[in-house]
Formats: structure tokens, C-alpha cells, sequence
């Protein structure tokens, strides 16, 4: 199992089946073809004066996305100047979010590539972010919290996502914000962008997958 709450939703249903909390592991393998920033936000035609907020994947209503909207109104109504790039493919209505960006006067500060985004395009729109957004109701693991952590990007998280090792980087490279709280979301991703530290040795802690693999074999032996 990839989280604490799918093991015990499954200890419910067959209490005596063996399980293994095994945690999905940082997707490095792209962090190498990492681009410079500027030259990366010139290609998807982003400013190059803002902090970029990057929400990444699947549009679902648990992913917060909305919430993700006021939060960026939250902020700029604070004095604090930055952007938001949704990259990933809507799975439900996109015009209620076009509708909401329009109400909240956000247009010239939200960009949407509503598409399948393909590996070949991951490290361009990673590399032009400052920081990902995550601030979902409902999670088991997300993939693109990983990837971000291996870009090397600082993550504004609701607490479902967190998974124990990523607890080592609590307010370094983990920022933690309450689910449908549109405050905590803002003030999560400010000082996500503000305080950040460096990617460090620290972030060894993290599930890789040699980890994995190790205890896959051992499960399937």
C-alpha cells in the first residue's frame, strides 16, 4: 500500500491479509534535463518578473484547484505579486474555472494548458515554477508532489499528502496547509516561495525506489 489510510481501509475490509506500507518514491529520473528558469518561461510564454505557482496533472474536485484560485486572489489581495500555471488535463468542466478566473479579475495572472502533458515537456514546465501546489481534499499518493520534490521545487501540501519521510522537510521544502482552507493555502505557498531552503543531503530521506524494489522482492519471494 502507498499510504497509511489505504492500509487501514484494507485491514477493514480483510483484516487478515498482510499489506506493506511501501511510499512512492521521488521521480528524479527527469530532474537532469532541468532548463534555466528564464529561458523556460520565455518558451511557455510566462512572466519572467513573477513567482510561478504550478499546479500539475489530472483536473479532478478533490485536487482543491478552486481553492488553489482564491488562495492566488488571497495573496494578491495581500501585496503579494505572483502567478499561477495549471499544466494538466481537465477531467471535469473546465468553464467553471474559466468563470471563476474571470470573477475573481484573474485573468492576466492565471495560465491554463488544459492537455495531456507528455515526459518530453515535464522539465519545461517544472524548471519555470517556483513552487507546486497541492492542496488536495482526498489523496493516496500523488506522483506530482514527487516530481516536484525532484526538481527540486519547494511543495505547499495539505496534510493527507504527507507521507512520513517527507516529514524530515516540514517547513524547508514541505510546506503544510489546511484542506479547504483558502488562508492556510495562501500562506502555505507564500512561505513556500519566501523561505524555501536549498535541496540538500536531507532529502535522502526520501522513499527511493531501490526501497521499493527491495520490498517488492521481499513481498513477492
Amino acid at each position: 500500500m502507498q499510504s497509511s489510510g489505504q492500509q487501514e481501509a484494507l485491514k477493514k475490509l480483510l483484516p487478515t491479509v498482510n499489506s506493506e506500507l511501501i511510499e512512492l518514491p521521488v521521480y528524479d529520473m527527469f530532474a537532469t534535463q532541468k532548463m534555466d528558469k528564464a529561458d523556460a518561461r520565455r518558451k511557455l510564454g510566462l512572466p519572467e518578473d513573477l513567482p510561478v505557482i504550478l499546479f500539475f496533472g489530472i483536473v479532478r474536485p478533490y485536487k482543491g484547484l478552486a481553492l488553489l484560485v482564491e488562495a492566488l486572489r488571497r495573496l494578491l489581495d495581500g501585496g503579494f505579486q505572483t502567478g499561477l500555471y495549471i499544466a494538466g488535463e481537465f477531467w471535469e468542466d473546465v468553464q467553471q474555472y474559466h468563470n471563476q478566473i474571470e470573477r475573481l479579475n484573474l485573468t492576466d495572472r492565471v495560465w491554463i494548458d488544459n492537455r495531456y502533458i507528455p515526459n518530453e515537456e515535464l522539465a519545461l514546465i517544472f524548471s519555470a515554477s517556483d513552487v507546486f501546489a497541492a492542496p488536495y481534499t482526498d489523496a493516496t499518493q500523488s506522483a506530482a508532489v514527487k516530481m516536484a520534490l525532484g526538481f527540486g521545487l519547494p511543495v505547499a501540501v495539505t496534510p493527507i499528502v504527507v507521507n512520513e519521510s517527507m516529514k524530515a522537510l516540514l517547513d524547508q521544502r514541505v510546506f503544510v496547509c489546511s484542506a479547504a482552507d483558502v488562508s492556510t493555502i495562501a500562506d502555505a505557498i507564500k512561505r513556500a516561495i519566501i523561505t524555501a531552503q536549498p535541496v540538500t543531503a536531507t532529502e535522502d530521506s526520501l522513499a527511493n525506489w531501490q526501497t521499493l524494489i527491495e520490498k517488492l522482492e521481499v513481498m513477492v519471494a
